[in-house]
Parts: structure tokens; C-alpha cells; sequence
């Protein structure tokens, strides 16, 4: 039988079941800001933790004491591709990880993985799940249609957002409005074809044929999950359609209205 001290049942109460936003993370000597409006979130659950540090999908196992808290150096990524300060926030991380000893939590909720001095390596903040329908969803990346899922062309924008009333819209290459309806907590499904405007968009190069590929990936999705404020649509087959994270800016002009 195994026997579970009563620091170690806190410890696990504390580390599980919480989205941890990323709020700073170790560089060469020096702790750097995480970047904003970019979704990187962990997630720790009986010994397995999930989740990105801005792009790839991270995954890996962990050990957890009443004290002490370390990584298998083995972390899995997905492959795809970002722009580079992104890749570099996502490879400081996988790095920081390997190093991590312990962990510790402060009074206000903030948890702080550290290295073998104890000197801190990530710091992390509760992240709450955003809402599906009236948020801001900005497109991260996805599927093209060749099998492969990849980022938004730079200087692009996508956005989506899901109503109540079961109405979609957003921008792409040109707006676009369509409905959409819910048969459980996580299906989701397209209704009737999506309207959208006929502007041309020579600029840059590609932005026409991602619009496409954004379009004909709405098409196919079945379910969804969000996880803090990132959201992914995925086919019937469990194929990644397309992954979104929340616009902090629009969540912020809306509490202050």
C-alpha cells in the first residue's frame, strides 16, 4: 500500500486541477517577462503535465514530494513552427524545466518552480478558463489541409467569436458571419455555410489561400476544449482543426464597459 503523507496530499492539492499561466521565466542569469497576449499554460495531473510554452504542445512526466517537484528530461513537443521570440520563450522553458527541483507557493496564489539553490527558474499565475461564447478568439494557428498544422502568415490576423444566440462572425482576409450549434459541453458544429465578403488580399503573399484553409478547417470541426484562455477545435477523428487564444485587450475593454 502507498502511503500518502499529509505534506504531500497539500503539495498535490496545490500543484493539480489549475491552469498555470506563464508569468516569467529564467534566461542566461536573469528571470525574463513572459510575452504578452501569447498562450502559455501548464497543467499537472497525477504525474503528467501538458500544455505550451507559446507554440508546441508540450508533454512530460513529473515526480512530486512533500518537497520537492522534477521533470522527466524527456519532454515531448509537437513540430510546429512560430515566430522566433516565441521559439525562444518555448526553448527557455523546455530548459528551465529539466532544471526544476522544487516548487513553492506564495499567499497571493503564484507558484515558483526552482532549481537545486532554490532560485527561480518559472513563475506562474493562476490562468481562469476563458468562456467559449462572447470572448475574442484570435487564431494561433491551423490545419491546412496537407496535414499539417501551422502558424498565421506575419502581419495576419484571424479572429473569431461565438455568440449565445448561436451566431459566429470575425475577420480574416475578409469578415465573415455563419452560425453555429452545441450538443454537449464539448461538440460544436458549424451550421450552414459561412458567409464572408469578396476582398482581395494580395498582401502578403498566402493570405488568400490561408483564408481558405482557415474556412474548409471550420467546416470540419466536431468538438472543442479551452484550456485557460486557449481554445483548439478539433475534427470528428480528433485531428487539431484550429487552435485560438483569448484577446486579453478586447476581455479588457469589455470589464470596463
Amino acid at each position: 500500500m502507498i502511503m500518502t503523507t499529509p505534506a504531500l496530499a497539500a503539495a498535490t492539492a496545490a500543484l493539480q486541477g489549475t491552469n498555470w499561466q506563464l508569468r516569467q521565466y529564467r534566461q542566461d542569469a536573469t528571470l525574463q517577462e513572459a510575452l504578452p497576449q501569447v498562450e502559455a499554460v501548464l497543467r499537472f495531473n497525477d504525474g503528467s503535465m501538458s500544455g505550451t510554452a507559446g507554440c508546441n504542445r508540450l508533454m512530460g512526466r513529473y515526480r512530486l514530494a512533500a518537497e520537492t517537484l522534477q521533470f522527466d528530461t524527456s519532454i515531448a513537443a509537437s513540430m510546429m513552427m512560430c515566430p522566433e521570440p516565441i521559439m525562444a520563450q518555448e526553448q527557455a522553458v523546455v530548459a528551465a524545466l529539466q532544471r526544476v527541483a522544487g516548487h513553492r507557493l506564495d499567499e497571493e496564489g503564484a507558484l515558483t518552480l526552482v532549481d537545486d539553490d532554490g532560485e527561480a527558474l518559472l513563475v506562474f499565475a493562476v490562468r481562469v478558463a476563458a468562456e467559449l461564447t462572447d470572448t475574442q478568439w484570435v487564431l494561433h494557428a491551423y490545419n491546412n489541409g496537407r496535414g499539417g498544422v501551422q502558424s498565421l502568415l506575419a502581419d495576419t490576423r484571424i479572429t473569431l467569436q461565438l455568440r449565445d444566440d448561436g451566431k459566429l462572425a470575425g475577420t480574416a482576409c475578409n469578415t465573415y458571419r455563419g452560425g453555429f450549434a452545441r450538443s454537449s459541453e464539448r461538440e460544436l458544429q458549424l451550421v450552414g455555410p459561412i458567409a464572408a465578403t469578396r476582398m482581395a488580399c494580395p498582401q502578403p503573399p498566402g493570405t488568400n489561400a490561408q483564408e481558405v484553409a482557415y474556412f474548409a478547417a471550420l467546416e470540419r470541426v466536431a468538438t472543442y476544449q479551452i484550456e485557460g484562455d486557449r481554445l483548439t477545435l478539433r475534427a470528428a477523428d480528433g485531428a487539431t482543426l484550429a487552435v485560438f487564444h483569448a484577446d486579453a485587450g478586447a476581455a479588457a475593454e469589455q470589464a470596463g464597459e
